[in-house]
């Protein structure tokens, strides 16, 4: 990310200690309301800490092997197969319809903070991945795999919150994913819902990616 390794770990520190807040916000909400039915939420920002720490196993990795090479090529499966579950996070906020209506908002706070730390965490395991490409590939090309990587990662929103299945169904159950999606798609009152719900999420994650970008380059220019 161009920053020296003191300034990286520090920022891994700061993420940790955000996501930490997220945890103790939820487990403190629902230690008074007498309502632990949304501790999931800490498994699944767990989950959302893969991605970052696989991406950076494929720059290590990178050092010494090109990108074609097996060991890269399988990381970054994994990579892809796990980070939509960092993006998967935005969904939940369906579930503070279901809150108490006098502790709604003191969960909505602990349900932004720790979904919040999944993006945040989606997008930095994005941009260390975005400067790998850049090193080896045109500007079209690099940013042309990037938007294709987030509409991968709103597809796979779709079929974990509509049609349930998560990132293991993808190597131990490929067939049936590919059947129930594919089912979805020839059926024409679900076909719509599939293009709602990731046409937004795709929409959504791309905006918000680019201005990160766009912020993190004024952030620079403004230093120097």
């Amino acid at each position: 990310m161009g920053v020296n390794l003191a300034n990286r770990n520090k920022f891994i520190m700061a993420l940790i200690g955000s996501s930490l807040v997220g945890f103790t916000l939820l487990i403190l909400n629902s230690f008074f309301a007498h309502n632990f039915n949304y501790n999931y939420l800490i498994s699944n920002l767990v989950l959302a800490w893969i991605p970052l720490l696989i991406s950076y196993l494929i720059i290590i990795t990178l050092k010494n092997n090109s990108w074609l090479s097996w060991k890269p090529l399988t990381l970054t499966f994994i990579w892809l197969v796990f980070l939509p579950n960092a993006f998967y996070m935005i969904t939940d906020f369906i579930h503070l319809q279901d809150v108490q209506s006098n502790y709604a908002v003191y969960f909505a706070v602990s349900f932004a903070s720790i979904i919040f730390n999944a993006v945040m965490l989606g997008f930095v395991s994005l941009y260390l991945i975005h400067d790998e490409l850049k090193k080896r590939l045109s500007f079209f090309s690099t940013n042309t795999i990037i938007v294709f990587i987030l509409l991968i990662c709103s597809l796979g929103v779709y079929l974990g919150r509509d049609l349930r299945w998560n990132s293991w169904d993808i190597i131990v159950n490929p067939a049936g994913i590919l059947l129930d999606f594919v089912q979805r798609i020839i059926t024409p009152g679900d076909y719509g819902s599939i293009i709602g719900i990731s046409g937004a999420l795709f929409v959504l994650l791309t905006s918000i990616y680019a201005l990160s970008r766009f912020m993190l380059a004024f952030i620079k220019e403004r230093e120097n």
